[in-house]
């Protein structure tokens, strides 16, 4: 056996927040109430809910988890005191299994794939909750009722953690989502996330994927993919309906060239701001980060929103070279005045011609009304690169999956049997690519039929 010093090393240990040591002391505590020799994932994942720090709190609601009710059953199962954590120094002897280590590995992971400066308990959450050796306890802690997908919970070794890898991905973003209409309707406003999916994943837009895979070659060999004067940045207009390929083939960029993938939704970000002008909204209604609400606190609209393309430019030219979405570029034609559609333009138009001294990175602008945009937009060395989706669900010949007979291009349904031919979101009606072995929306995470 090792300790737990010895097996994750000093210089590891400087990842891990002193919240860690204390879930990691709970941990241990809890081997030494049940007999056990060394911390195994199953006693991190209770340590880190009896701690309730509120990282976990808010991730286990993220997945549909009440943390709440599942710290009382911990309580009660285990027989754990729910103040455990006033209890429970850190003994940096006490030996650590393992699969123990291959947890805290995959927290390390995913901090940094959230772009965390330190591993925080949420990350130990999630690493403990994706190793198979936790599964039998999870479906022990959750309620009668189901929170998690069968096809996860049901799942066993390998399938299991590959279920919940899927799950997770599809619910714990870092993102700030804007309810409007009093929650009626919500939209994403920023994201950041580390996608894994492919082009090769995606059915269909062949043209598209052969044209994007340029900004693939361009982030993984920049210097060699352009001869450029600005050679740092590779800008693309996506066209294409919303509620189809645009999402995931932007993933695939980001996934094949395993960077990470910011996201602003000019759409949601003009909506946002011109409620808040009008009082339809309240700046402190909203679920804002930090960084986010001292933003926007006040100014005008056109002061605001500059202010929030700046942000996203910094944030993603710190994290070079990686992969920026401009979602609904064409929506700064929705602001009020000529004076703030200008301003909110003309910034977009500083930060791409910005100066040519980070890693590369890859600016995608979508839009489904490519020509109401300012020609400006278009020049050369911004977002000259024109790439067109095609409705894959309308434009191919494939056979019914239910009668097996060929259906023709532009059917909605079988006309042999009726079937319904195009795949859709039951909870939020996205329309959805052919993606191999995805088993939630990529849009609202729900699980998929």
């Amino acid at each position: 056996m090792t300790t737990v010093t010895s097996r994750i090393g000093t210089q590891v240990l400087g990842w891990l927040a002193p919240s860690i040591y204390e879930a990691l002391g709970i941990a241990q505590q809890g081997a030494v109430r049940l007999q056990i020799s060394e911390v195994t994932p199953e006693l991190l994942l209770l340590g880190v809910i009896i701690q309730g720090h509120d990282g976990v709190r808010r991730v286990l609601s993220e997945l549909g988890i009440d943390w709440q009710t599942m710290r009382l059953q911990t309580a009660q199962i285990f027989d754990i005191p729910l103040d455990a954590e006033a209890e429970s120094p850190f003994n940096d002897n006490f030996p650590l299994s393992e699969d123990a280590q291959d947890c805290i590995d995959q927290a390390i992971y995913f901090a940094v794939s959230m772009h965390a400066p330190l591993t925080l308990p949420e990350h130990l959450l999630l690493g403990t909750l994706r190793h198979h050796h936790t599964q039998p306890l999870l479906a022990l802690l959750l309620p009668a009722e189901r929170v998690i997908p069968a096809p996860v919970i049901e799942s066993t070794g390998l399938d299991y953690t590959v279920a919940m890898d899927q799950f997770i991905h599809s619910r714990v973003r870092e993102q700030t989502v804007i309810s409007f209409g009093n929650g009626r309707s919500w939209q994403t406003l920023r994201g950041f996330e580390r996608p894994t999916r492919l082009f090769t994943d995606i059915t269909g837009e062949d043209a598209a994927k052969r044209s994007m895979q340029e900004a693939v070659d361009f982030l993984k060999r920049p210097g060699m993919a352009r001869r450029r004067e600005k050679n740092y940045l590779c800008g693309m207009l996506l066209v294409g309906n919303p509620r189809r390929n645009r999402t995931p083939l932007v993933k695939a960029v980001a996934g094949g060239a395993v960077v990470p993938l910011f996201t602003l939704s000019i759409s949601a970000l003009v909506r946002m701001l011109n409620d808040i002008a009008h009082d339809i909204m309240q700046l402190e209604d909203v679920d804002l980060s930090e960084d986010e609400r001292a933003l926007l606190a006040h100014g005008s609209v056109a002061q605001r929103g500059r202010r929030m393309i700046t942000y996203i430019f910094n944030q993603a030219r710190k994290a070079s070279p990686c992969v920026l979405l401009l979602d609904d570029i064409d929506a700064i034609n929705e602001l009020s005045t000529e004076e703030e559609r200008q301003q909110w333009l003309n910034q977009v138009l500083v930060e791409m011609d910005g100066r040519d001294y980070h890693p590369s990175m890859v600016v995608i602008a979508a839009t489904q009304h490519p020509d109401g945009l300012d020609l400006a937009l278009l020049h050369p060395a911004r977002f000259e690169q024109r790439v067109v989706l095609e409705d894959s669900a309308f434009t191919q010949s494939r056979p019914c999956p239910s009668c097996k007979r060929t259906t023709r291009p532009g059917w909605k349904h079988c006309m042999y049997c009726g079937t319904f031919l195009v795949k859709v979101c039951p909870h939020c009606n996205v329309l959805l690519p052919e993606i191999d072995g995805v088993q939630f929306c990529f849009e609202c995470g729900s699980p998929l039929k």
